[in-house]
């Protein structure tokens, strides 16, 4: 469906709160962004009992390209999506910022079927095995927003990885604008809290 001229204005608006190349330390580099993914969703609104479409809902959003540091393990995505009214921002931020997303998404993410097509996503040769998700606290205070993690135990040809995927959801204060911060580290490396804290700030500052 070719895309409306209210939609164009919308992800015009969303790139503005992007993260950017200069955000980050010259050392990184930048791939493009393998998108969104819906795998889970299903699993996801039966735990929470809501429709599946509410999960899978899509509004204007842009994604900016994944920043990478290989020599520490560390990758960061950011999606910025754009509401067309407070309460739909509301039921999606919920979907990650409610007392029960997390149990939800753990569980989600631990049936036999999502974690085959995530292995399937790493490639040939990977198994996932357990998957542990866990709340963590507010990242900031001057928006609304959550934090959880999600600790990956996944096996390649037989080796033993981990990985951790820390996902921070941030509600700007029109209710207009969220942005969804992706925190991967798969080196054993755990992000410097300072430096995730400041790409959380810069965020908070750019959504309206």
């Amino acid at each position: 469906m070719p895309a409306t001229a209210s939609t164009k204005s919308d992800v015009a608006v969303a790139r503005k709160a992007l993260l950017v190349r200069s955000d980050f330390p010259k050392s990184w580099t930048t791939f493009p962004s393998g998108g969104n993914s819906e795998l889970g969703n299903a699993q996801i609104a039966e735990c929470l009992g809501i429709a599946k479409s509410v999960v899978d809902y899509n509004p204007p959003h842009a994604n900016s390209p994944s920043f990478t540091n290989g020599n520490r393990g560390w990758s960061v995505d950011d999606d910025v999506a754009i509401f067309p009214s407070a309460k739909i921002a509301t039921q999606q931020f919920n979907i990650y910022g409610s007392r029960e997303s997390v149990s939800c998404i753990g569980r989600a993410y631990n049936y036999a079927t999502v974690k085959a097509a995530f292995a399937r996503q790493l490639g040939r040769g990977f198994t996932v095995n357990t998957i542990v998700a866990r709340a963590l606290p507010k990242p900031t205070t001057l928006d609304e927003s959550s934090a959880f993690e999600l600790h990956f135990q996944i096996t390649d040809a037989g080796k033993k990885l981990s990985i951790n995927s820390e996902i921070v959801t941030i509600m700007s204060r029109s209710r207009n604008e969220g942005a969804q911060l992706q925190f991967v580290s798969s080196l054993g490396n755990a992000f410097a809290q300072s430096f995730e804290a400041n790409l959380v700030t810069l965020t908070v500052r750019r959504l309206d």
